[in-house]
């Protein structure tokens, strides 16, 4: 079962997209582009609440590309989640992720200032945009 469910993480690291772990009613879960890669992940609230922050920060610290070493990696939250750091850890790592969602939010309105500043059409931004996604893959890996 393990081995299927890390063919699967394998199958979604592979496609790309926007990664990101909740942690709801008990449940723990990863999505790749809104589709549920892991779950049936269920910790108390403390540890839930945790294993997101740390599963968040491990997302925001760059791609994952080989599942067998990523699902290890899900697998060891930072510290128990009784001590006082843990609180520390989850409150960082929720403002990091504001702040790179912001920069995303600026990136993206800087890139549409360009595109009308070039009169790139729609074919031509996809391939602007699908270029820059190949190249950052290539300089991560090589």
């Amino acid at each position: 079962m393990e081995a299927a469910r890390v063919e699967a993480l394998q199958a979604a690291l592979d496609r790309g997209g926007r990664r990101e772990a909740r942690f709801e009613r008990g449940e723990l879960r990863l999505y790749e582009s809104g589709v549920v890669v892991l779950d049936k992940i269920y910790l108390d609230e403390a540890a839930g609440r945790l294993a997101e922050a740390y599963w968040r920060w491990l997302l925001l610290s760059g791609p994952a590309r080989e599942a067998e070493r990523f699902a290890s990696d899900l697998r060891r939250p930072p510290a128990p989640s009784d001590v006082p750091a843990a609180a520390q850890f989850i409150e960082r790592v929720a403002t990091l992720a504001e702040e790179v969602a912001a920069i995303e939010v600026d990136e993206r309105a800087l890139n549409e200032v360009l595109y009308g500043l070039y009169r790139l059409a729609p074919e031509e931004r996809n391939l602007v945009e699908n270029e820059l996604g190949r190249r950052n893959v290539l300089t991560e890996s090589g």
